[in-house]
Order: structure tokens, then C-alpha cells, then sequence
């Protein structure tokens, strides 16, 4: 989502292209290391989580199941 901010420049010079694609890279594989680790911490409860909310962009259905998916991720992590 930040990695946006990174891109949004009036000029693109090469080292700010080398810049926004390193950083935009860096995010996406510690992504993948963090919701390793966090399957770890959390077991099936994030995996359930992991099922009903997209990774990167959010699904556009008003009626999703998602409307409510950190709400009911708080709840599975308070138990």
C-alpha cells in the first residue's frame, strides 16, 4: 500500500526507478516471511484469516465477508 508513495514522483529519474523497484521488491518477499511467521504464531486461526481477506488488494463485493475481517481477526487473536 506505502509502496505507492514511492512510485508518485513528477520525474522518475534512474535512481529513483532503482529506488521505488528495490524498496517495492523488499516489501513484497518480507510480506511473504511475515505471513509465514505469523501462520506460525497464530495456526490455523491466521490461515482461516488468510483465506477470507486478500493478500494485496481488496476485493470490491459490498456484500464480502471481508467487510468485517479485522474485526473477527482481533477476535481470534483475543481468544
Amino acid at each position: 500500500m506505502f509502496q505507492a508513495m514511492f512510485w508518485a514522483t513528477p520525474t522518475m529519474t534512474l535512481g529513483h526507478l532503482i529506488f521505488a523497484a528495490s524498496l517495492t521488491a523488499y516489501m513484497a518477499i518480507a510480506t511473504l516471511f511475515e505471513e509465514r511467521d505469523l501462520v506460525s504464531v497464530y495456526g490455523e486461526q491466521y490461515r482461516e484469516y488468510q483465506r477470507r481477506v486478500p493478500m494485496f488488494l481488496p476485493r470490491v463485493a459490498s456484500t464480502s465477508p471481508v467487510a468485517n475481517a479485522d474485526e473477527a481477526m482481533a477476535e481470534a487473536i483475543a481468544r
